[in-house]
């Protein structure tokens, strides 16, 4: 590489840069006939964490690495995973420093770029396509087992996407959503992996200092520095107008400063992860957050994730989502999951919940989970559900917050029934749980192996209608 240009930038950033702005920029100038672009930055650790990315001249974003690497690289026709190659405009180019943790001394960083030019044979990249396979997608409508969280080596996961799927198809997953941090790099790939019986969803996890989403379906960057409740609306009403779903994702996950959602005030999201990862107290407040929004009347669909990183744990699939889909595709597959058509089980070959409705008594299912059932006041409604893989495990239908029903499920393969009179609007739920205390049947301390969306109950009064709305 021949190098036409080099940086060197020191600083320091206080807490009160931080108290004022998430983020600081540092320019640098780009030649003309630059080829390749070469950053490096180290900082004061102890207690700061100092996140990088990079802005283009034209104003573009160019990928995103939090704090995972201390190196990167961009150039036409390569770049490192988390940064997008293509053109190296000329102009004056943005290093964007996150302030994610600054202690009260300061962190104080240094940022050496080198610009150069790149003979073109270096720049040559080679796609590999192992997946790829020419099909005809018909229409078969039935349960896909997918992994809606997980990261690769384009954000600080361990596996190349090649190895994720590998492991995916390998466990038995039909469908996983490239959710990397902040950046859209990873997204590039996914056409390399298309077969007939694996999907692969385009995303990005919207990573904040105050709380993380997921937004799927996308191609496009979705740019996440949000700082304010009014940033965070936005943010959704942006999602929607291009036809994406939004998820909050672990809204009460305190094991990491800025996992815990901040504005409960938002509106209009899609979706909330109730399950992230192995079961713990955490999920089980995301969930009665999640059912205190369906008693308002709420319609948003419960959702799991692992947020696998490639490590030991958590382990991907663990947990995973069902979606009852038209077909495996991106669209009917997001199409289902704003539908509701969703229940979670702990792992792919885990308990499983399917939940009906029969709103006219003649026997026949009428609706699942997701579903509206609009009845008249004192209609009578039958709520089924067939539970399987939950032998000696307990059974719970539950309504308004409380539980209905509950019974333990005694062979491999059960069947629930529970008939109910239709006075007001409301939900239907249901759950498989382990007691981890033969002495205790606390919540708290219990382990939710599978959960379902709701059957949503709407009552016809054409003189006071009510609509049980998005959030």
């Amino acid at each position: 590489m021949r190098i036409l240009k080099e940086y060197i930038f020191e600083g320091r950033v206080s807490k009160e840069d931080k108290n004022s702005s998430d983020y600081k920029y540092v320019l640098f100038k780009v030649p003309k006939k630059a080829g390749i672009l070469q950053i490096s930055y180290n900082y004061s650790k102890g207690d700061n964490v100092l996140d990088i990315g990079v802005f283009d001249s034209k104003g573009s974003f160019r990928g995103w690495s939090g704090s995972n690497k201390s190196e990167l690289f961009i150039s036409e026709n390569a770049a490192t995973p988390g940064y997008l190659h293509g053109k190296i405009y000329p102009g004056s180019w943005k290093i964007i420093l996150g302030l994610y943790k600054i202690s009260q001394e300061g962190c104080r960083y240094t940022i050496k770029v080198r610009i150069g030019g790149i003979n073109g044979e270096l720049q040559k990249r080679k796609i590999i396509r192992p997946f790829k396979q020419e099909y005809a997608e018909t229409p078969k409508k039935r349960w896909f087992k997918g992994d809606l969280h997980v990261h690769t080596n384009h954000s600080d996961g361990a596996k190349s996407i090649r190895d994720l799927v590998n492991e995916a198809m390998t466990i038995g997953l039909n469908f996983v959503a490239l959710t990397d941090h902040n950046t859209i790099s990873q997204n590039l790939h996914v056409e390399e992996y298309e077969s007939s019986d694996f999907l692969l969803i385009p995303a990005e996890e919207v990573t904040t200092y105050y709380g993380h989403a997921n937004v799927w379906g996308n191609r496009k960057w979705i740019d996440f520095r949000r700082r304010s409740m009014e940033d965070f609306q936005e943010l959704i009403d942006e999602v929607h107008s291009q036809g994406l779903l939004f998820s909050i994702n672990h809204p009460e996950d305190m094991d990491f400063p800025d996992g815990y959602w901040r504005f409960r005030e938002v509106s209009r999201f899609d979706c909330i992860e109730v399950w992230h990862g192995p079961w713990s107290i955490y999920d089980y407040r995301s969930l009665i957050w999640w059912d205190s929004l369906l008693q308002k009347g709420k319609k948003i669909v419960a959702v799991g994730g692992s947020d696998f990183h490639g490590t030991d744990l958590p382990r991907l699939g663990n947990p995973t989502t069902w979606v009852y889909s038209d077909m495996l595709s991106v669209n009917n597959i997001l199409n289902a999951i704003r539908r509701g058509h969703v229940f979670i089980s702990k792992y792919v070959n885990g308990p499983q919940i399917y939940l009906y409705a029969d709103a006219d008594g003649d026997g026949r299912v009428d609706s699942i989970c997701g579903d509206e059932v609009h009845l008249s006041r004192g209609d009578k409604l039958t709520i089924y559900a067939e539970v399987k893989k939950a032998k000696d495990l307990e059974f719970k239908l539950i309504s308004r917050g409380e539980a209905v029903k509950i019974e333990k499920v005694n062979s491999s393969y059960y069947r629930v029934a529970y008939r109910t009179q239709v006075e007001n609007d409301g939900y239907f739920r249901a759950e498989v749980i382990r007691h981890n205390s033969q002495e205790s049947d606390n919540a708290e301390i219990s382990e939710v192996l599978a959960l379902t969306n709701p059957i949503y109950v709407r009552v016809k009064n054409p003189k006071n209608e009510r609509n049980i709305d998005s959030c």
